[in-house]
């Protein structure tokens, strides 16, 4: 007759399993906070190229007669949203984090 009780090296491999739940876990939260970020930053980076279409005029290479204004304009807007949301952001990369766990814990 086999024993329904599991054996001992059943339990060895306990912690074995809870460290492997563990690390997709934590995979998961550093791809959500990932994610957040990227959308911190294209969010910031629409609004910082909306605050700098309204700047008139200048003759440097980022003003509106310099030449090839607009595209260096675009590069430096997304490099400001980029180290903005790395350096902590306004916000709505944690909320996205928090929305994106949440979301995978209710399809888990």
């Amino acid at each position: 007759m086999a024993s329904l009780l599991p054996t001992a090296d059943a339990f060895h491999q306990l912690p074995a399993i809870d460290n492997t739940k563990l690390t997709a876990n934590a995979k998961l939260a550093e791809k959500a906070k990932q994610q957040g970020q990227e959308f911190e930053s294209v969010f910031l980076s629409t609004v910082l190229a909306q605050m700098f279409a309204t700047v008139e005029g200048g003759s440097g290479p980022l003003g509106g007669e310099g030449t090839g204004g607009d595209t260096w304009r675009s590069f430096l807007t997304d490099e400001f949203a980029n180290e903005i949301s790395k350096a902590g952001g306004i916000g709505i990369a944690d909320h996205v984090m928090r929305e994106i766990i949440s979301m995978q814990e209710q399809n888990s």
